[in-house]
């Protein structure tokens, strides 16, 4: 049986990849990257997983049409499902256990920013809190971690895949990293270290990558409820190409504009007052007329760039067509890539973070109309500032489409 342990290694650095640093890092970002192309990240595999995802999300919200809906309790256990599959080859039920364990970590309760810093810092799956620790004062979150949210979930996954794992038939993220480690070379992958990391990868993966999703998918919803004459225009281009006599894919998105233009657009509002994962000056510098001393925390502001008026005309006004060019083509500007990170730190499950907004959306606009409940004019679109920017609470309703 494993013990519970931090995800902090021997040599005091932070066991996973969000903000591990030197041959730790190095080892498993680039063992993550080789696996999840392996498991088909951003591929056709990721594809069918995520339309399995979503079409199972709107057969279950059908049955809630005309109601007010808190879309927070469903969209994030749709996203948390595909990193779940992909990581443990489970799927998981909205009642589940681990699933309550989950939504109490990483998703908003209330309006309240403090609230929201407290869930991230308090998992003790996510190694922000570590990495913070050594420079605030936060050790105090410390004594909410209560017995049985998702760290015994991810222990348990560990011991049971050790115990069934088969060397020809590798299953999902844990089996290949359990082959890595028998293979009994790289000290990252082995033993109590090689644990830590795991452990502390999986948590990494829900922080950043399925946080950052959900939420996304929830500010779309929310701009396309605020301007519905976007969401109609949407419409019609989904069906345009379909005829409403299929889903649409990723092999559609060349032929969908402006559908991508609206996701990147709310990529771009959301993130105006987000910071990207803090950095550390590896060695004393100087950048333009700064100088900046070995082991000092960086914290580099995306909204410097993505709401900045040198880089967009009027960067505070929502404008899907500022990325349509002249003869109605898409313009990917990769200045919004920014909300992604930069760098060779820049998040690895980005392809596939675009495909599930896209995928996602497209399901739900197909079989909905999305609705505010109430005034749309009080639907407020300011962000909850943190190192992930969540969306204020909302209620909404959904009207099927004839």
């Amino acid at each position: 049986m494993f013990k519970l342990f931090k995800p902090v290694l021997a040599n005091g650095d932070i066991a996973g990849m969000l903000f591990s640093s030197g041959k730790n890092w190095q080892e498993q970002r680039r063992f993550s990257l080789h696996v999840l192309k392996d498991l088909g990240l951003g591929k056709e595999i990721s594809e069918k997983l995520i339309a399995e995802e979503a079409k199972e999300l709107c057969d279950e919200l059908e049955a809630h049409t005309g109601e007010a809906l808190n879309m927070v309790d469903y969209l994030w256990v749709s996203v948390f499902n595909v990193l779940w599959r992909i990581v443990s080859s489970e799927k998981l039920g909205r009642d589940d256990e681990r699933v309550k364990s989950l939504m109490s970590i990483f998703a908003p309760k209330n309006d309240s920013g403090d609230t929201v810093l407290k869930n991230l810092l308090t998992s003790i799956g996510l190694p922000a809190m570590y990495f913070l620790s050594r420079f605030f004062n936060v050790d105090s979150f410390m004594k909410t971690i209560q017995k049985g949210d998702i760290t015994g979930y991810i222990l348990s996954v560990m011991e049971h895949h050790e115990k069934t794992f088969q060397d020809d038939s590798k299953r999902d993220f844990v089996d290949f990293f359990i082959e890595e480690a028998q293979k009994g070379g790289k000290e990252s992958f082995r033993g109590l270290e090689g644990r830590k990391n795991l452990r502390g990868l999986i948590g990494d993966f829900f922080a950043a990558g399925g946080g950052t999703t959900a939420t996304g998918l929830l500010f779309t919803i929310m701009y396309l409820i605020k301007y519905p004459e976007v969401q109609d225009k949407v419409v019609q281009e989904i069906n345009g190409i379909t005829g409403r006599s299929r889903q649409l894919g990723t092999s559609d998105m060349a032929r969908t504009p402006y559908t991508n233009a609206v996701i990147l657009e709310v990529i771009r509002m959301r993130d105006r007052d987000a910071l990207i994962i803090p950095h550390h000056a590896s060695a004393s510098g100087w950048v333009g007329k700064y100088f900046i001393p070995k082991d000092t925390i960086i914290h580099m502001s995306k909204g410097a760039v993505l709401h900045n008026a040198e880089h967009f005309d009027e960067p505070g006004k929502f404008n899907p067509e500022r990325f349509i060019d002249g003869d109605g083509k898409f313009i990917n500007d990769p200045k919004v890539g920014i909300a992604f990170g930069m760098g060779k730190r820049r998040c690895p499950g980005e392809t596939m973070a675009r495909m599930e907004l896209y995928i996602f959306i497209t399901h739900l606009l197909d079989r909905f109309i999305l609705k505010a409940h109430g005034d749309p004019k009080d639907l407020s679109l300011e962000p909850l500032h943190s190192m992930i920017n969540f969306n204020k609470p909302f209620k909404m309703m959904l009207e099927a489409r004839a």
